[in-house]
């Protein structure tokens, strides 16, 4: 039987910890300094979903705006997006809304979407609230998670909350 996979796109401006939460999820592995993506990586790592193996394909995209026309190609085809911003940075936070126009725009649209407030472990350089991510989340029919890809608090929850959703997406957007 052969595995089914799904598509999961990581989006969020430079330095938010998108390469952070997929190396940590598929991997394991946190570095405390990582090089911008240029473009797109591309990583997988294999997970249970109501005891069925899913192979995710995570595409970590490059947040500087240079690179907007290229990793908006990686949309097309998602099964789930994840939107990552910063909780020490509320520009990183303020742009998720055009994140978010930019996923209505360039894909269907309706691609579970998860919201992810990363950096939490710097509780004391904290400027933007759970609060305000959860009310975002909310407005952007996202699901919500504080996250922490330096002492992995969350992340795979938030992977395995994005793929059982993506895992219906998928079965029920059969053209």
């Amino acid at each position: 039987m052969e595995k089914k996979s799904y598509k999961l796109v990581l989006l969020g401006d430079t330095a938010v910890g998108k390469s952070s939460i997929a190396n940590r999820h598929a991997k394991g592995q946190f570095f405390e300094f990582q090089e911008p993506t240029i473009g797109a990586a591309f990583i997988t790592n294999d997970i249970m979903v109501n005891q069925e193996k899913i192979q995710l394909q995570i595409w970590d995209t490059a947040g500087q705006e240079r690179f907007k026309n290229i990793t908006r190609a990686y949309y097309r085809g998602a099964n789930g997006i994840i939107l990552v911003y910063d909780v020490k940075s509320k520009e990183t936070f303020d742009s998720i809304r055009t994140w978010f126009q930019d996923i209505k725009e360039l894909s269907r649209g309706d691609q579970p979407l998860v919201l992810l407030a990363n950096k939490s472990d710097k509780k004391k350089d904290q400027v933007v609230s759970n609060n305000e991510g959860e009310a975002l989340a909310k407005e952007l029919n996202a699901d919500f998670f504080e996250v922490s890809a330096k002492i992995r608090y969350n992340v795979d929850e938030a992977f395995l909350c994005i793929a059982t959703k993506g895992t219906k997406y998928k079965a029920d957007s059969r053209d």
